[in-house]
């Protein structure tokens, strides 16, 4: 992720009309930003997300505005998976990151 401002994220999963078995979906997620200069360990969490099998394959969630606030500049972001919908394993599609580059 380049150094931008972070305003929301989403996550792709297969549809329902060409699975038989979603469970693999990540269900409880936490986005973590990291910015230049911090270390490794050292984070902002910019949110906890549901990802729901009864909404789209497409889901985006906003990110918490007054933590991307408390960054100068995000520099790259970390999505922690803490459970799916109850497969032993969890697939992931797509994530993307939605943001604004800042003025220079």
């Amino acid at each position: 992720v380049s150094t931008q401002s972070t305003g929301a994220i989403s996550v792709d999963h297969v549809a329902a009309s060409v699975a038989f078995d979603r469970s693999s979906a990540p269900r409880h997620m936490r986005l973590v930003a990291h910015s230049d200069g911090a270390a490794a360990d050292e984070g902002v969490v910019l949110g906890e997300f549901e990802y729901r099998l009864d909404a789209a394959p497409v889901q985006t969630f906003a990110v918490d505005a007054a933590a991307v606030a408390s960054i100068d500049a995000v520099r790259a972001v970390a999505l922690h998976v803490l459970d799916n919908h109850g497969a032993p394993f969890t697939c992931l599609y797509r994530l993307r990151v939605h943001g604004q580059r800042p003025q220079q």
